[in-house]
């Protein structure tokens, strides 16, 4: 965590700020610190809201958070970027979420949101 958080605080103020810091959000993954993953992933979003690592780890972790409305609203975000792209595809064993597989996350996925029925 210390050389990903170095490596945050180096970027500030770079127009690719959003990558480091979606990269210290995967690392808050790794050790499965939900709430500085969801924080960092947020962070990477409100600066570039078409990058699909943000999105869909924003996505995956408010599912597993118990946060059904902030899932959908990443999740209709991202299906306008993702041709394809459903919430189903989440669970699945390809699909661009290896951080969260590698932590056992994906296995605490709802099978659908409650609240939309996706």
């Amino acid at each position: 965590l210390y050389v990903a958080t170095y490596a945050t605080k180096s970027a500030h103020g770079l127009p690719n700020s959003f990558v480091w810091d979606m990269q210290l959000s995967l690392s808050y993954v790794s050790a499965r610190d939900l709430r500085s993953a969801i924080r960092y992933a947020r962070l990477s979003y409100n600066k570039n809201r078409k990058y699909r690592p943000a999105l869909r780890y924003l996505t995956a972790l408010e599912a597993v958070s118990g946060h059904a409305d902030l899932a959908q609203l990443y999740s209709t975000q991202l299906s306008k970027i993702e041709p394809g792209f459903d919430y189903a595809a989440l669970r699945g064993v390809n699909y661009p979420i290896a951080t969260m597989r590698s932590a056992g996350l994906t296995d605490l996925l709802p099978e659908r949101l409650e609240q939309t029925g996706l």
